[in-house]
């Protein structure tokens, strides 16, 4: 018997797999590359800046691949049919290292950028096909939320592997879920009683002069504009508390409360992971109510606020309320400019009335701002945590009762603890000029996705 998979389910698997291996690459792979394999900041660098060119290059080349291109292509849920076993590989092989010798980290150096750039390549095809599919899938404000709620320890290395193949095996099963599901490809639209789009296959080809004209209409637009480098700031965030969470506890968190052997640590980590989708779910009434505007200003309001918490953190227990907060105030937002992309999408077809709407080439320009912020915050923070003696706390020989010690403690509490003030602040002041505020749904009753 066949499996039926419908449109909103297609969302949920695409989602849940995206989400299980992006989440455990950006906690680990910072860690593992730096204290497991031992690569240099030289090499680290270089791998980044490496990232962040193939980052320009790859995300408009899908976008424009899927939104004008020929055959399946253009078929979001095929993309990921044939791209996913593809991704879980590109997934595996960060976690199986060349090297890790000491002396020498070009192994590591060359494994870090062959790794980064099949892994982003896959990853990006399918996160632009999976945000058209989002963006396609209504109009309605609510269903969007309703879509978006649901969709969203290294000591023994060998386990740790163990848990990554785990990850890839089921990311597999659930990207061939989302490929054989309901599609949703969308070409020409036209609005139903349903709020629901029709499509229709007739779209071609652009040439390259019409592509320029388009992605200029869009990065003029201000409301992009706004939501770009809000989102911009939000991922610099957003990797700077994945990437350094791990380093973060072993810093600022003293063995006493977290044993190496106790199962305290883990159970922290999958509070901090899973903590802000449960407040997704819990949380639609309240963001259908008030707007995705007010919704994300109260964020940047809290964020802002919460810092105050630096003035207690050489207390560790005051540490772990905050970085619960942090977690919650970054990634129980971050999934809402997916709304606020899917707004402007809708506003863009409206203003140039356009015969279709431009879903995966907005989001993949959207990618194109958004995501050197993957690369530089890494390259800041390893050099400023350097600066400060993080690499001779990995190799040992920094004493944990020196005064270089509570430097590297303090240096880290400040990445901690700032980070989320100036981002916010910077966001707020950006975000009051945005102006797609109207999408309320009228009618308040939970609708819960049927998968």
């Amino acid at each position: 018997m066949a499996i039926r998979i419908g449109r909103n389910g297609s969302l949920f698997f695409g989602q849940l797999a995206l989400s299980l291996m992006q989440s455990l690459f950006m906690f680990s792979y910072v860690k593992v590359f730096l204290n497991i394999y031992h690569i240099s900041q030289y090499w680290f660098n270089i791998g980044q800046v490496f990232f962040m060119m193939w980052n320009a290059i790859n995300d408009p080349i899908f976008g424009y691949l899927q939104d004008f291109g020929n055959g399946w292509m253009r078929n979001r849920n095929r993309i990921f049919f044939i791209f996913g076993p593809f991704l879980v590989l590109s997934f595996l092989s960060l976690w199986f290292p060349w090297s890790t010798d000491e002396k020498t980290s070009t192994l590591q150096g060359l494994h870090l950028i062959f790794s980064l750039f099949f892994y982003d390549a896959f990853y990006s095809c399918l996160s632009v096909a999976w945000g058209a599919l989002f963006a396609d899938s209504s109009t309605n404000h609510k269903k969007r939320v309703q879509a978006d709620k649901v969709s969203n320890n290294l000591k023994n290395f060998s386990n740790f592997q163990n848990i990554t193949i785990v990850v890839g095996i089921l990311s597999i099963i659930f990207l061939y879920f989302t490929g054989i599901g309901e599609s949703n490809n969308i070409s020409n639209y036209r609005k139903d009683d349903s709020e629901s789009l029709i499509r229709n296959d007739d779209s071609q080809s652009l040439s390259l002069k019409e592509i320029i004209k388009l992605s200029k209409q869009i990065l003029k637009a201000k409301d992009f504009q706004i939501i770009t480098f809000t989102s911009f700031l939000h991922t610099c965030r957003s990797v700077a508390h994945l990437n350094f969470l791990s380093i973060a506890l072993d810093l600022l968190i003293p063995k006493t409360i977290f044993p190496e052997t106790s199962w305290k640590r883990p159970f922290f980590v999958i509070l901090i992971a899973l903590g802000p989708q449960i407040i997704i779910i819990l949380s639609e009434k309240l963001v259908v109510h008030y707007g995705t505007y007010k919704t994300m200003m109260f964020s940047f309001i809290f964020s802002i606020l919460s810092s105050i918490c630096y003035l207690f953190w050489s207390s560790p227990r005051m540490i772990l309320i905050f970085m619960v907060i942090d977690a919650i105030t970054v990634h129980s937002f971050a999934p809402l400019f997916n709304i606020l992309l899917s707004e402007f999408i809708e506003d863009d077809a409206r203003r140039y009335s356009r015969s279709k709407y431009l879903s995966s080439f907005v989001f993949s320009i959207n990618s194109l701002i958004m995501k050197p912020a993957q690369s530089i915050s890494p390259i800041i923070i390893v050099s400023y945590l350097n600066s400060s003696g993080y690499q001779r706390y990995i190799a040992k020989t920094l004493s944990q009762a020196s005064e270089d010690f509570m430097n590297l403690k303090h240096s880290m509490a400040v990445i901690l603890f700032f980070t989320p003030f100036l981002i916010g602040l910077i966001q707020y002041f950006i975000f009051r000029k945005y102006s797609i505020r109207h999408h309320k749904a009228i009618n308040k009753d939970s609708i819960l996705l049927k998968l």
